[in-house]
């Protein structure tokens, strides 16, 4: 399985910046609820405001929890809320030709 989470950090979102930490330890629950040490999950993440980033692709941090739980730490944004990049961004991170899974 491939799971994209998508992150606003956008200007808009004021409630993250108070809630940072509630933010991160979501992100670290999903991805330890995951099977991605037997290898049959894998986790990507976009955060956007007003431009969307990879943060890290599917295949970054290949079976290794460890470092995935860390790399789970978001730079707070700003700007606007370009959901629609995100959405775009995270779309071509799920294709055979971005390397997801072929099912």
């Amino acid at each position: 399985m491939d799971v994209v989470m998508i992150v606003d950090l956008s200007g808009s979102t004021s409630e993250v910046r108070r809630h940072y930490g509630m933010l991160v330890n979501l992100a670290r629950a999903i991805a330890v609820g995951l099977p991605v040490t037997s290898g049959h999950a894998r986790l990507g993440v976009v955060t956007y405001d007003t431009t969307a980033r990879d943060q890290f692709h599917l295949s970054t941090y290949d079976r290794d929890v460890e470092a995935l739980l860390n790399a789970l730490e978001f730079n707070h944004g700003g700007g606007t809320t370009n959901t629609q990049a995100a959405l775009r961004l995270a779309a071509t991170m799920v294709t055979y030709a971005a390397n997801s899974r072929t099912y």
